[in-house]
């Protein structure tokens, strides 16, 4: 039984690592700008991603923009996302590296979860200067039936655990 909680554990985490920089700035009272880039993101390492997702490209970019903000503003005890730079401090771009899909093993089958690769970089939007950045590394969210909500669950799990992290 403990093998099997431990097993979930690891298929539910979201894998976020500092590599540069520092998380003070999601500790502030502030508004954040958050971007999305998929424009060198690939499907399964492989296929170019927009090309992956044919029609359905703009509804996934948007769904997965507005769970990460939903997810972040939900955990952020300090920093506030939105889409807009009007009174922002900081400009959060999301750069997508890689996207994929897998079954949960513990899971109803034909209900899958999305995972992402990439980078998170934090800018001071009056400096341009870099204040953080931040590794994602096979991050992953809530299975799901419906392909576009896999990505909205993925994103908003990202949102929750950058909003977490301390260092």
């Amino acid at each position: 039984m403990a093998a099997c909680v431990m097993a979930m554990t690891a298929f539910a985490k979201s894998d976020l690592k500092v590599k540069s920089g520092s998380m003070a700035w999601a500790k502030e009272k502030v508004k954040v700008a958050v971007e999305f880039n998929f424009s060198y993101a690939k499907w399964d390492e492989k296929e170019d991603f927009k090309t992956w997702c044919g029609e359905d490209y703009e509804a996934r970019v948007n769904n997965s923009l507005n769970g990460f903000i939903q997810g972040f503003n939900k955990k952020s005890k300090g920093a506030q996302a939105t889409t807009s730079e009007e009174g922002a401090k900081y400009r959060v771009v999301v750069k997508i590296a890689n996207m994929d899909w897998r079954s949960d093993i513990f899971g109803v089958p034909g209900q899958l979860y999305a995972l992402c690769w990439g980078i998170i970089e934090v800018t001071d939007i009056a400096t341009g200067e870099s204040v953080c950045s931040i590794q994602v590394d096979g991050a992953n969210g809530e299975g799901d039936f419906i392909p576009n909500d896999r990505f909205t669950k993925c994103f908003e799990t990202v949102g929750e655990t950058l909003a977490k992290t301390k260092k």
